[in-house]
């Protein structure tokens, strides 16, 4: 129901994104995945395999931070206005699990996540933090993709 108004705030990333307008449908259909989200979770399928943490999974079980999770629990934040799943719940599904086979250039970012993070009060600010995060992970395991970089 919230499709015709949520798209028009975000349909121009996806040729940012993707640098091809043909794709702009395939990233609409995804509706309530934010389309920065989309393009994320599936560079983490491509670039690692993080054990049980597969792009499949995400999309049909209900494991803590995914896909079905977000469709049973949301809307919900300030008087229920958060739509998106967004970039900050790939950061928790893939990259914080207890036993996770991390990729090299992640190790870091999630120490360095795990010893900062309760130091951030705000919840506004903590999920910026995951994405900052995810995207230097990212950027460090992927350094030649500029999408990927934590530069605004």
């Amino acid at each position: 129901m919230k499709h015709d108004a949520l798209w028009p705030k975000v349909g121009w990333l996806t040729t940012f994104l993707m640098d091809d307008q043909g794709r702009k449908s395939d990233f609409e259909r995804l509706i309530p995945i934010h389309p920065c989200a989309a393009y994320l979770a599936a560079t983490i399928s491509r670039q690692f395999s993080l054990a049980q943490r597969t792009l499949f999974r995400f999309l049909k079980q209900a494991d803590r931070g995914s896909f079905p999770v977000l469709l049973h629990e949301h809307p919900k934040g300030d008087g229920g206005d958060r739509f998106w799943y967004t970039a900050d719940a790939l950061w928790d599904y893939f990259f914080l699990g207890d036993s996770l086979e991390l990729p090299h250039g992640f190790r870091d970012v999630v120490n360095y996540y795990r010893s900062h993070t309760n130091s951030l009060t705000d919840e506004d600010e903590r999920r910026v933090f995951k994405v900052i995060m995810l995207l230097l992970g990212l950027s460090k395991e992927t350094p030649n993709v500029k999408r990927l970089r934590p530069t605004r």
